[in-house]
């Protein structure tokens, strides 16, 4: 349906490489956003970003981010290095993501109410969907193996099996934009369109944070006074020691579990870590728990990512 090719040269790392973007259809009014890269003239490694296929505007999204990462990191719209110039800052506007910082839980038990929204944090996909005329922003909670789901979550999941929605703000209101607005203009908006949800979707409801995480994935708080845009959370992480398997082209690594060798699945490594690895390297990683196959979820490098033998 829709294709970018990427192409990234530097001399000093001796690389001329290819990073094929695209946003196909997947049937059913749903889209997948794959991707192809490696050596430029070789034989290049498939993936995907979407393991389950999405919504339109959620493909949209994704695809957008993705060439905005990879033009970040020094991808260029043609072989011979001219700037990318297409309209991935047009489409990263499709969901207006929110930027996050990390606290703990016994910071954010600290917040006050009166300063604050604070609500799950769901396990699911950033979604928008159209209610009477406004654009509620939501996660589209499709069950997946290993997820964080709350006794009400599960119950949902019995009346939808197929996936159901969890309301969190709204974006535009009869074409007006109102991200700009406090967040208790936004919040009051989203309740009153509450009465027109259709039956499978819910509202992210106000909460109290409990004194552990147990089966939420965690917490955000937005300050009432602000605009969408920022947000404080926290979420499930663990710290894993694995080593690599593999290495490649990418800026992506296969990884084992350090003394059972079950496979962990990939992480990303980076600004240069790539390089400072080998098949055998030891490495921290952090994740949200396994999938049902023993995967890492969501693995990112720790900090402290390296471990020096």
């Amino acid at each position: 349906m829709k294709t970018i090719t990427l192409y990234y040269r530097n001399a000093a790392e001796n690389a001329d490489k290819v990073y094929i973007i695209s946003l196909v259809e997947a049937g059913g009014g749903e889209f997948r956003v794959d991707y192809q890269n490696g050596k430029r003239g070789g034989t290049l490694a498939s993936g995907t970003k979407t393991r389950i296929p999405v919504s339109r505007a959620l493909a949209e999204n994704i695809f957008a981010r993705l060439v905005a990462e990879k033009t970040r990191g020094g991808y260029t719209g043609s072989p011979d290095g001219q700037p990318f110039g297409g309209d991935a800052a047009r489409l990263a506007k499709v969901l207006p993501h929110p930027s996050k910082e990390m606290v703990t839980l016994q910071t954010m038990r600290n917040f006050s109410a009166r300063d604050f929204l604070i609500q799950r944090k769901m396990d699911g996909e950033l979604d928008k969907f159209t209610v009477a005329g406004a654009e509620i922003l939501c996660e589209w909670m499709k069950r997946k193996s290993g997820g964080f789901y709350t006794a009400d979550d599960l119950a949902m999941f019995d009346k939808f099996p197929d996936g159901w929605r969890a309301a969190f703000t709204v974006a535009t209101v009869h074409g007006e934009n109102v991200l700009a607005r406090s967040t208790r203009e936004r919040w009051g908006i989203l309740c009153s369109f509450e009465s027109k949800f259709p039956p499978d979707m819910v509202l992210c409801r106000m909460v109290d944070v409990p004194d552990a995480l147990g089966a939420a994935e965690g917490y955000v708080a937005h300050a009432w006074d602000a605009p969408w845009g920022n947000m404080l959370c926290v979420k499930q992480a663990q710290i894993y020691l694995c080593r690599v398997t593999r290495t490649g082209g990418t800026q992506s690594v296969g990884i084992c579990d350090s003394e059972t060798g079950q496979d962990r699945g990939n992480v990303k490594l980076g600004g240069g870590k790539c390089d400072q690895v080998r098949a055998g390297s030891l490495i921290r990683v952090e994740a949200m728990g396994l999938t049902g196959s023993g995967k890492l979820r969501q693995p990112t490098a720790c900090r402290d990512w390296l471990v020096k033998v």
